[in-house]
């Protein structure tokens, strides 16, 4: 799995890198397996752009948001990338709850 953050027209701080490099991270965690994880930060003239986009063998997951701060950018796509990644968890397991009982077997014996 190779996951990285790349910065155009700027050159962001250490507080920024290190909240996008964390933020990749965290994404990567809540991924499919094996998944790769692109995050691009690009500065225009009014606004910063972010986009995320994680590359699986179920799909691609995409997300992009736009604010005067990069760090809100950042903030924003990653709650939209968490829901889309909530979304799938949701829908993938939602065929396999009735196959896997949840909680203990009723003959289940503690072991003290």
């Amino acid at each position: 799995m190779i996951s990285r953050f790349h910065y155009r027209n700027f050159d962001p701080n250490i507080d920024q890198r290190t909240r996008a490099e964390s933020g990749i991270e965290r994404i990567e965690e809540a991924a499919p397996y094996a998944s790769t994880v692109l995050g691009i930060g690009e500065r225009s003239d009014k606004a910063y752009g972010v986009s995320i986009d994680v590359y699986s063998k179920l799909g691609i997951f995409s997300a992009t948001a736009q604010d005067a701060q990069f760090e809100e950018a950042l903030r924003l796509v990653e709650e939209k990338i968490f829901a889309k990644l909530d979304a799938w968890k949701r829908e993938r397991f939602v065929a396999t709850k009735d196959l896997v009982p949840l909680g203990r077997p009723k003959d289940w014996v503690a072991i003290a």
